[in-house]
C-alpha cells in the first residue's frame, strides 16, 4: 500500500544490519530546525568542578543517612559552582529574561552518606545547546574513595512567560567554554 506522502525519515537497512540504526533525513528539513550544538570538544569528567562540604544533621533521616532528595540539592550546589568558576553570572542571565529550568533529573544511589561526612560533588557540562544544557554529577566520599551517587540533569531555557527560548550566542559561548576559559 502506497502512502500518500513519503515519510521524511527512513531507516537505512545497510546501516541497520551493520551497526546501530541510523535515521536519514531525506527532506533536508533537519538543517533548518537543528539546534546549534557545541562546537568544541564536549566537557568530560576531567573538566568538572569539585565542591566539598560536610553533611548537615538536617539532611539525614531517622536511620542516620542522607535523605535521597538532598542529592538533587547537592547537584545544584555543584552546578552553581561550575557556573561560578566558568564566569557565568546566572542572576544577570535571569535579568535579561532567560530562566534555566530543570526538565529531567536522574540520580543513581550507590552508597549512603551520614551526618558529618565530608562529601565531594563533581559537576561537568555534558552537552550545551542554545535551548538545552545537560550536566552530569558524581558524589563521593573523598576520605574513603567511595562513590555515593551519580546522576544527570537536563535543563531548558525559557523566557519569563515560561515558553522555550534560545540563549543568545554570546551567553551560549560562556557555557561552551566552561570553567577556566573565561573566568578571572
Amino acid at each position: 500500500m502506497n502512502q500518500p506522502y513519503p515519510s521524511p525519515l527512513i531507516l537505512n537497512p545497510d546501516l541497520f544490519l551493520h551497526g546501530p540504526p541510523h535515521i536519514i533525513d531525506i527532506t533536508g528539513a533537519a538543517r533548518y530546525h537543528a539546534p546549534r550544538i557545541m562546537t568544541r570538544k564536549p566537557h568530560s569528567h576531567a573538566d568538572g568542578v569539585e565542591t566539598t562540604f560536610r553533611v548537615r544533621y538536617a539532611e539525614t533521616d531517622g536511620q542516620g543517612i542522607v535523605y535521597s532528595s538532598h542529592y538533587l540539592v547537592w547537584f545544584e550546589v555543584g552546578r552553581t559552582e561550575w557556573c561560578r568558576r566558568a564566569g557565568i553570572d546566572y542572576r544577570r542571565i535571569e535579568a535579561q529574561g532567560y530562566l534555566l529550568v530543570v526538565a529531567e533529573a536522574h540520580c543513581r544511589y550507590l552508597a549512603p552518606a551520614r551526618y558529618d561526612d565530608e562529601v565531594a560533588v563533581r559537576c561537568w557540562l555534558a552537552s550545551a545547546q542554545r535551548r538545552r544544557l545537560e550536566f552530569r554529577y558524581e558524589v563521593r566520599l573523598p576520605a574513603a574513595g567511595r562513590r555515593l551517587a551519580a546522576g544527570e540533569t537536563v535543563h531548558v531555557w525559557v523566557n519569563r512567560e515560561g515558553r522555550p527560548a534560545m540563549l543568545p550566542e554570546p551567553l551560549h559561548r560562556l557555557f561552551e567554554s566552561g570553567p577556566g576559559a573565561g573566568a578571572d
